[in-house]
């Protein structure tokens, strides 16, 4: 993980043409953690309580499943702005607790039956330490296309919309 991070920082310094930003997914270096991307801003987004999910996930067909690391590619982010520190911080925390494999902490994302397409809802973070670890991770798929889910959200007891600046 230290290796990483220096990585990280020897990339920035070579880089002239590309400003430092917390936001993983306009910094070339992590770019592959939001590939496909549906670019909607944090503050638009979704982000549910474990409460929340619970009821959502008992109100809508859904199933725990689990993704292999190799397969991490199929789920695709909704978010525009996946913030390095909360996800170094959870990469940190991982020893007292396995956010990849730990059950209450599974992500929560939309599963299109008719066309295969995973789309990530709330969990971005989690997701992106599980993919730069390598990890397989769980996730409770909801049954249904990002934007009827998305759409269904906004008005689900619950739920919150905020624009968290890490």
């Amino acid at each position: 993980m230290i290796f990483q991070i220096f990585i990280f920082f020897i990339n920035l310094i070579q880089s002239s043409d590309e400003k430092y930003s917390n936001n993983m997914c306009l910094n070339s270096y992590y770019k592959n953690v939001c590939i496909g991307s549906m670019k909607i801003p944090r503050s638009n987004m979704p982000q549910l309580s474990k409460e929340v999910t619970d009821r959502y996930s008992n109100f809508r067909k859904s199933m725990k499943s689990r993704i292999d690391r190799d397969d991490m590619w199929k789920l695709v982010p909704t978010q525009l702005e996946i913030y390095l520190k909360p996800v170094l911080n959870i990469i940190n925390n991982n020893t007292n607790y396995d956010v990849c494999s730990d059950n209450h902490l599974a992500i929560l994302v939309s599963y299109n039956e008719k066309t295969n397409e995973m789309y990530i809802i709330d969990g971005h973070h989690r997701y992106a330490a599980c993919f730069l670890m390598n990890r397989d991770m769980n996730v409770i798929l909801i049954y249904g296309t990002i934007n009827e889910i998305l759409d269904e959200l906004k008005t689900f007891d619950g739920v919150m919309y905020e624009n968290l600046i890490i």
